[in-house]
């Protein structure tokens, strides 16, 4: 039998950790955003957990350059939003939470002195705000970092995450496309009411397509939303109701999804019960069916009228232009 010295075996177990940590972080590394599964919605919570306990280094500069953006926001040092920028300036700390950060990234001074940062979420979030103002150089070094094969796992699955959920996808873009999306996200104003929708199809969750021509003569109502997205979910009951109470002979109602989750959003389709097709979009408003029907927010309502004609973003229109088409009716009678 193998008998070990007391310092032998606290050797043996020191030398067993090393390893095993070796291990853990050989499997936290990925080859890059391109090969990592998104976050699921039941995994959230905890990324928010790590996300609040997560550290970004800032130099002397930096911290004086938050402190006179933190004065400007909130003069009177009443929001407790900043409380920890004002203990990172008296206690003259070198490190800030990364939610902190994340909160001030909205600025684009900001965005200018933390674009090259070493925290690569800092940096992913930092390029793509300044993207989002045509900036060339932010769009590549996005581009840079979804093929980059040094990120941990967690750091590529939250990349891979936050791009799907604003509809970008990290497995073809190029810094043009990358733009061209951004630009194109800006410039959606809706559709003018009476302007003709021009046809379109998709398979619809059953394999069965849904083509916006084959319904003329009949209402035609859209309903974009997502499992991700609070005022959806929030808004569902009231949705389920109206568009139940629908007339299904003279209404053809779509709801489309822009989840990247597909097991939360057939859980949700599953509970909600309602008479009507569904479609999984799945790129957020990068998507097909959202770029063809110009959806630059959620929840987002399109009523199509029986010519093929946008009437409004509210199911609320339809009652009225029901009741006015029954008198018509009556009337040629």
């Amino acid at each position: 039998m193998l008998r070990l010295s007391a310092v032998e075996l606290n050797q043996r177990c020191r030398l067993l950790c090393l390893v095993l940590s070796l291990c853990i972080c050989a499997l936290a590394k990925a080859d890059s955003v391109q090969q990592v599964k998104h976050f699921a919605e039941s995994e959230l919570p905890d990324v928010e957990r790590s996300l609040n306990v997560r550290n970004v280094e800032i130099t002397a500069r930096q911290r004086e350059m938050i402190l006179a953006e933190v004065r400007v926001r909130d003069p009177d040092s009443k929001n407790d939003l900043f409380s920890a920028f004002r203990d990172a300036q008296n206690e003259r700390r070198d490190s800030i939470s990364y939610n902190a950060i994340s909160d001030l990234l909205g600025s684009a001074l900001m965005c200018h002195e933390f674009r090259g940062h070493i925290d690569v979420l800092v940096r992913f979030q930092a390029n793509l705000r300044l993207a989002a103002t045509s900036d060339k150089k932010a769009a590549e070094e996005l581009v840079t970092l979804l093929v980059d094969g040094s990120l941990s796992s967690f750091d590529a699955r939250l990349i891979r995450t936050g791009c799907l959920e604003i509809g970008i996808n990290p497995d073809i873009v190029s810094p043009e496309e990358l733009l061209n999306f951004l630009a194109s996200l800006r410039k959606s104003n809706g559709f003018r009411k009476g302007e003709e929708i021009a046809d379109f199809e998709v398979a619809d969750t059953d394999g069965k397509v849904f083509k916006l021509s084959d319904h003329r003569g009949k209402f035609v109502v859209i309903h974009f939303w997502a499992t991700n997205c609070g005022p959806c979910m929030a808004r569902m009951p009231e949705i389920k109701e109206k568009i139940g109470r629908l007339p299904l002979d003279r209404i053809e109602s779509l709801l489309v999804s822009l989840d990247y989750d597909e097991e939360a959003f057939a859980k949700v389709k599953k509970d909600l019960s309602l008479k009507c097709r569904h479609v999984l979009d799945g790129r957020s408003m990068g998507g097909l069916v959202a770029r063809h029907f110009k959806v630059d927010r959620m929840p987002l309502d399109i009523v199509i009228d029986p010519s093929g004609r946008f009437v409004s973003n509210s199911l609320d229109s339809i009652p009225p232009l029901l009741s006015v088409e029954r008198e018509v009716d009556r009337t040629k009678r």
